[in-house]
C-alpha cells in the first residue's frame, strides 16, 4: 500500500537538508512524501538520478504513509535513522522500513533509536545479508551517534 499522508498537521511539518563541508543529511520531519519528493527534485543527480545523501531521517517515525515507494526511490543514502519507540503508533512501520531494504543501495545502515517489537525483526542475519545491510540499535543508556563530518 502506497497511499501518502494527508493529514493536514503532518503537511505543515518542517522538512529541511543540512550540508557542511561537502557532506547532506535530509530530516524529514513528518511532511507529506509527495511534497518532500518535489521540494528534492532540485537535488536529483546521483546515482541513477536518486538524490544522494549521507544521512536521511527517516520521515513520520517510519510511517508507511510517509515514507512511500515513490519518495524513497528517488532518495540514496549509506545511513537511515529511525526515531520511534513505537509505543504510540507502533511505527516503524514494516512496510516502510521493507521500501528503505528494498532500495538498490548497499551496505546501508539501518539505526534505530530504540529495540522494539516492532523493528527488531530487521535485525535477522540472514535478511540482512541477503539484502546488504546492516542495524544499529540504541537505547537510554547508549544513545546513538554519528559523526559525518570526520569522515
Amino acid at each position: 500500500m502506497n497511499a501518502p499522508d494527508r493529514a493536514t498537521a503532518n503537511g505543515t511539518s518542517i522538512a529541511f537538508v543540512v550540508e557542511c563541508r561537502g557532506r547532506a543529511a535530509l530530516f524529514g520531519a513528518d511532511a507529506h512524501p509527495d511534497d518532500l519528493a518535489h521540494a528534492l527534485a532540485r537535488y536529483r543527480g546521483g546515482p541513477e538520478g536518486r538524490v544522494p545523501f549521507d544521512l536521511i531521517k527517516v520521515p513520520h517515525h517510519g510511517s508507511a504513509k510517509n515514507n512511500t515507494s515513490p519518495l524513497i526511490d528517488i532518495v540514496s543514502s549509506p545511513l537511515w535513522l529511525v526515531s520511534s519507540d513505537g509505543s504510540r503508533h507502533q511505527h516503524p512501520d514494516p512496510e516502510a522500513i521493507a521500501r528503505i531494504v528494498l532500495a538498490p543501495d548497499r551496505e546501508k545502515t539501518i539505526a534505530f533509536d530504540y529495540r522494539t517489537a516492532f523493528n527488531e525483526g530487521w535485525d535477522e542475519d540472514g535478511i540482512k545479508t541477503a539484502f546488504g545491510y546492516t542495524t544499529r540499535y540504541g537505547s537510554l543508556s547508549h544513545p546513538l551517534a554519528f559523526d559525518l563530518l570526520s569522515k
